[in-house]
């Protein structure tokens, strides 16, 4: 696992959990993208990621989720509906939307290869936060 994986998989508990004790934990918002029977990851070769990230000063979620698929992904989205929420004890609340693609073409970034995988071999890897990906997918398609 290289230092930048390495980071965004530890790291970033560590800092967050020193951070958030003297500042308001940050606020953060992912998006759950099915096209049929494919989802959409941001693929870090160590792991999967949803596409999402913190909020900035000023966004609510909603807008924040729109802003990290577009710079992770390359896509523009409209998000649907909220289907759950998490309070992490290092890094704060998260909520976790449902989206539908509007325009763009995928496009990587610093983040990592945004692609398509099928349903089966998304519940068969590696996800950042150990994410049970099953259940989120079961409530995207709800």
């Amino acid at each position: 696992m290289g230092l930048t994986s390495w980071i965004l998989w530890h790291g970033e508990k560590i800092g967050s959990s020193i951070l958030s004790r003297f500042f308001w934990p940050p606020a953060s918002a992912s998006a759950v993208i099915l096209d049929g029977e494919e989802i959409l990851v941001v693929d870090k070769s160590d792991y999967l990621m949803l596409p999402g990230g913190l909020l900035e000063r000023g966004e609510n979620f909603e807008q924040a989720v729109e802003r990290e698929v577009r710079e992770e992904t390359g896509l523009e989205v409209e998000v649907l509906e909220e289907i759950d929420e998490f309070v992490k004890d290092f890094a704060g609340v998260e909520k976790i939307f449902t989206a539908t693609v509007k325009d763009g073409e995928l496009e990587s970034s610093w983040e990592g290869t945004p692609k398509y995988i099928s349903l089966g071999e998304a519940s068969d890897r590696r996800w950042r936060w150990n994410r049970d990906i099953k259940d989120l997918i079961e409530k995207a398609q709800r």
